[in-house]
């Protein structure tokens, strides 16, 4: 999801000085609230933007399987996309097209949600596609904004993963190396 994902922003992205970022979290951030998606891209974009290198940015928007169609799952992100003008490729209908156009959809998605591997090349046809046909959309930083749209909390916009031998964690009683609190 996109908290795990502001959260290892640094480390997994930025410590690559990218010229392009690609976010998509659509998926798996269906579990959590809209306000706290919103706040998680924020920071993300918030982040990239505030770099001494600014990477462009741009969203990719999936979706997934759910009954018999597919859920639209990118609404809340393409609001943050809107307020910093960062350009957005939507594989997600691109495959929603292939299936109606007679592809089972079990070629494209393993579960509903992973793509299989012809999955994963009709994503990046259409992210190719997308570039190919307006490169400078996809390739120049966006302009900076003075202030994050949904604000300046800092513990979310610099989070911290602590390794489970962090100094920084401080157990409470009745927590212990092999202890748990279900029943036996």
């Amino acid at each position: 999801p996109s908290s795990i994902g502001l959260a290892r922003l640094g480390k997994d992205v930025l410590s690559y000085s990218p010229d392009l970022v690609f976010v998509e979290f659509a998926v798996n951030d269906t579990p959590y609230t809209s306000g706290e998606v919103k706040e998680y891209m924020d920071g993300i974009v918030w982040v990239l933007q505030n770099q001494e290198k600014k990477p462009a940015i741009s969203f990719i928007y999936t979706t997934k399987r759910e009954g018999n169609g597919f859920t639209d799952v990118g609404n809340i992100h393409q609001e943050i996309a809107a307020y910093y003008k960062i350009p957005g490729i939507d594989v997600g209908q691109a495959l929603v097209d292939q299936v109606n156009s007679g592809t089972e959809w079990q070629k494209l998605l393993s579960d509903g949600v992973h793509p299989t591997s012809e999955g994963h090349k009709l994503y990046a046809e259409t992210i190719i596609k997308a570039i190919e046909a307006n490169p400078n959309r996809f390739f120049t930083p966006v302009a900076a904004k003075t202030s994050p749209k949904i604000g300046s909390n800092k513990s979310l916009v610099y989070p911290t993963i602590l390794d489970i031998q962090s100094s920084r964690i401080k157990r409470s009683a009745g927590w212990g190396e092999g202890s748990h609190s279900g029943s036996a």
